[in-house]
């Protein structure tokens, strides 16, 4: 497409491939998948495509894995929310697709009262390039970004991608801009796939709204995560900050950057999917002090006990209210260096021998904060 295409309420569907098959509801259509792959597929948009209160898919399936891209969009695509309709966008890539991102994509609430749509990308590699904006921000309540999957990849009907990168200078929002609560933003690749990576580099946003409502949740997560560079929140200014989601198996709090990091984020926790995971104590801090509180899981597999080392401080520096640090250990906690959450109603929890396992915590820095809790 080089050209512009409206369909107020409708539906604009983009298909690449020796198959399609739709799929309606009643007279609405509601998704179009490419059954059969070709060679060469590609859909690509250069400039405007338009269906706000309604629907737009790019869907294509290639024969070949290497194939650069077969969705690739460098323009416009806006499906914005009309009254009570949520707009949605959805790239399919397939299971051998390259899904390339740039541009604008906005499924927003522009309007009193509304919500965010959802936008979501996925294929084998999935990239959103700098500069790139995925806007699902609402007047009324943030909406739902999902890049390589849905939450923690639990939704089926996104197909989970191998790769994720979210370039520096990209922006994925899923605010809520005045009242209500912050949305849903993911950047996930498979945690089952060995070679699985994600990296991210960009800015992740789910913030409750200005004038009320709580902040939404961020997911970061793949067998393989890298999350330096990246930024964001899920704060909120007058209501409870969100979460921001990491999960690896052993997980080392640290102050210097590795290029070791299999690490798993979903909005303010963080949960370990590989070897000896490193995050850095300045990401973490720098939620706290934005409002947003962080979670580390730890899970256990193999010769992997599933341990927490703290071996950076932890300090916040900016008073916040109910933002609070949970470390949930497979097996046990260390905390050799000090954490100190200072403001009213924050809590530290320490959660040591989780499910059925044996825990110890293990005190050699100091832990400040409102409340304390050990488990």
């Amino acid at each position: 497409n080089e050209g512009v295409v409206l369909a107020r309420e409708g539906t604009v569907a983009f298909a690449a491939g020796d198959k399609t098959v739709v799929q309606f509801n009643g007279p609405q259509l509601v998704t179009v998948m490419v059954d059969r792959p070709v060679l060469d597929a590609l859909v690509e948009n250069k400039q405007m495509v338009r269906a706000d209160g309604g629907l737009v898919i790019f869907s294509a399936r290639s024969a070949n894995a290497v194939l650069s891209s077969v969705i690739r969009n460098t323009g416009t695509v806006q499906a914005n929310t009309i009254v009570n309709r949520q707009g949605r966008i959805m790239l399919e890539g397939g299971s051998q697709g390259v899904v390339e991102v740039s541009g604008t994509l906005q499924a927003s609430g522009i309007d009193a009262g509304t919500q965010g749509g959802t936008i979501s990308a996925t294929g084998d590699k999935v990239s959103v390039v700098s500069g790139t904006l995925l806007d699902a921000t609402g007047q009324s309540g943030g909406g739902n970004v999902l890049v390589g999957g849905g939450w923690q990849g639990s939704d089926s009907t996104i197909q989970s991608a191998n790769a994720v990168n979210i370039a520096s200078g990209a922006v994925l929002n899923a605010s809520a801009i005045q009242n209500g609560k912050g949305g849903t933003v993911v950047a996930w690749s498979d945690t089952q796939n060995s070679a699985g990576v994600t990296k991210v580099q960009g800015t992740l946003l789910a913030r409750g709204g200005t004038e009320g409502g709580d902040g939404g949740r961020i997911e970061t997560s793949g067998r393989w995560i890298s999350t330096s560079g990246s930024s964001g929140d899920a704060s909120a200014l007058r209501g409870t900050g969100g979460q921001w989601l990491f999960d690896p198996y052993n997980v080392e709090i640290v102050a210097s950057p590795t290029t070791t990091s299999n690490n798993t984020s979903s909005s303010g926790t963080w949960t370990a999917n590989g070897s000896n995971s490193k995050i850095l104590n300045t990401e973490i801090t720098t939620l706290l002090d934005a409002g947003t509180s962080v979670t580390v899981t730890t899970t256990g597999a193999g010769a992997e006990a599933g341990n927490i080392l703290v071996s950076a401080p932890i300090l916040q520096q900016v008073l916040r209210p109910a933002a609070n640090l949970t470390l949930t250990a497979n097996q046990d906690i260390t905390i050799n260096q000090p954490i100190t959450l200072t403001g009213s109603g924050i809590k530290v929890q320490l959660n040591a021998g989780n499910v059925s396992t044996n825990g110890f915590i293990n005190i050699a820095g100091r832990v400040i904060a409102e409340t304390i809790s050990m488990d």
